[in-house]
């Protein structure tokens, strides 16, 4: 954490300890979830620490996304499936349980989206009232020979879909694709996100240009409005 200009220690606590952690979440009441490489799931309410692993149920000691929907559920997605945090009881999902999962939304009706590394968009619309752990319905697309690690949803409700080899603008038929040839610096596009209705942030695995500033006016053509890198004071050029 960083705090009157210096960084401090946040959290303190020994299986953290040297390990990755690949997400952070803040939820609505102010509980603070972290999502680790291989040691599962911790979450930090009234200065006590909470664990979950796959001895609690949780699908897979990889978590590599946690959200927080309009309900006040939390959505954790692993390297084999999705697990719900609800009515302070950790349940999963068998469905889809193959999937590694990347990243997530909260899209405008209350449904959750995820991408996963095997190329997919999945989307969970709803919990069933009486059954919490028991989803009402769910969808998904599948992107052959693409692999996603992150994506956003703009304004316009059009997707926009960090890949291994792109950034796919979805729904277009067909998908319309943005790689180095165009205006991107990397083809392996690691990292979205939005300012406003007309600019986005692409993170990219590149040496020279990792997060690059774009604007769009037609949603077919990107403008490059600024590059950053470590020369910038980024920390590293690896977004």
């Amino acid at each position: 954490m960083v705090k009157n200009d210096s960084v401090i220690p946040f959290i303190t606590h020994s299986d953290l300890d040297n390990e990755k952690i690949f997400t952070i979440c803040q939820t609505h009441n102010g509980d603070l979830w972290l999502g680790t490489g291989g040691k599962g799931v911790f979450y930090f309410r009234d200065n006590k620490v909470h664990h979950f692993t796959k001895d609690d149920g949780l699908c897979n000691n990889t978590v590599r996304v946690i959200v927080q929907d309009f309900e006040n559920v939390i959505w954790i997605g692993t390297d084999r499936g999705v697990n719900i945090f609800i009515d302070d009881s950790l349940k999963r999902f068998k469905k889809y349980a193959s999937q590694t999962y990347t990243d997530a939304i909260i899209d405008d009706d209350g449904s959750v989206w995820f991408s996963t590394y095997n190329g997919w968009l999945v989307q969970y619309k709803s919990l069933n009232i009486q059954q919490k752990d028991t989803l009402v319905s769910s969808n998904f697309f599948r992107f052959k020979n693409k692999r996603i690690w992150s994506f956003i949803r703009d304004a316009e409700k059009t997707f926009w879909i960090g890949t291994t080899i792109d950034l796919t603008k979805f729904p277009q038929t067909p998908f319309l694709s943005f790689n180095s040839s165009d205006k991107l610096h990397d083809d392996n596009v690691t990292a979205i996100g939005q300012v406003d209705n007309n600019k986005i942030f692409v993170g990219a695995n590149a040496s020279k240009h990792s997060l690059t500033e774009f604007t769009f006016s037609d949603f077919n053509h990107l403008t490059t409005l600024e590059n950053v890198t470590v020369l910038d004071g980024l920390v590293g050029n690896r977004v």
